[in-house]
């Protein structure tokens, strides 16, 4: 297998990882705003789900990525971040898993 391929592999075995820690921290949450009533820990479980449809959107946008630097999709690549900015930018204007480095100008 390609270095390219193993490592998107091995980014998305992370992001499903960091998914699966997401939901059991909302599961708690949720248990809790169940048996408290407390506002505060549905305002936590929102920001849960935020995250769980963030990572979810990251493997979609690596999968298009490679995807397309493979040759293997048809139609535009996404070259822009979502609008929440979680992704960081690569090489060559590609968006990549995580990343922390600002776009550069």
């Amino acid at each position: 297998m390609k270095p390219e391929t193993l490592l998107l592999i091995g980014r998305i075995e992370g992001e499903l990882e960091d998914l699966g820690r997401v939901v059991e921290r909302a599961a708690r949450f949720l248990k809790q705003a169940l048996q408290s009533g407390e506002k505060a820990y549905w305002a936590a479980i929102a920001l849960h789900l935020h995250g769980f449809y963030s990572g979810v959107e990251r493997i979609f946008l690596g999968v298009t990525q490679f995807g397309a630097r493979e040759k293997r999709l048809n139609g535009p690549t996404p070259l822009y971040p979502p609008p929440h900015g979680l992704l960081g930018r690569g090489e060559g204007d590609q968006y990549i898993f995580g990343g922390s480095r600002a776009p550069s100008a």
